[in-house]
């Protein structure tokens, strides 16, 4: 399917339903409908998950990583994890962490679902973003914990 017939397609989808779409809106329904028809999609290769969350709670996002590896999925998640604010360059410096969140929204990209890892019920600013981008880029959410 070409750009401009994904395009138009995502476009009619909208309409049909009463609604105007945004340019994002049209270019990520079409992104997911060239993927869907150039066969990228295959019940055969496994889900990918992007974990969220603060990593205040890294010994949870170990657990959930580990337990849904093991049933088959493929886990991404942050990656620079330390455990003293004086020693993580996220509070460092602030280019750090911009770099790091924008590195994290490309993860979202790349999964099937995002899973947030809202412990005690926290969600803090940098997850509502990532929430945000995701519900934006028609990704599923779930949640460690009942909202």
């Amino acid at each position: 399917m070409s750009d401009a017939e994904a395009r138009a397609k995502a476009e009619e989808f909208w309409r049909s339903r009463g609604i105007l779409p945004t340019l994002d809106d049209v270019v990520s329904l079409a992104a997911l409908l060239r993927a869907a028809g150039a066969g990228t999609w295959s019940k055969d290769r496994p889900r990918v998950v992007c974990l969220c969350g603060s990593t205040r709670f890294a010994e949870t996002f170990n657990e959930d990583a580990a337990r849904l590896t093991l049933a088959g999925e493929i886990v991404v998640r942050p990656e620079v994890v330390t455990y003293s604010r004086e020693n993580d360059p996220q509070h460092i410096a602030p280019e750090v962490k911009a770099g790091l969140d924008e590195l994290h929204l490309r993860k979202i990209d790349l999964a099937d679902y995002v899973r947030v890892l809202n412990v005690g019920g926290y969600v803090g600013e940098s997850t509502r973003r990532e929430i945000a981008y995701a519900e934006r880029t028609w990704k599923p959410v779930e949640y460690l914990e009942p909202r």
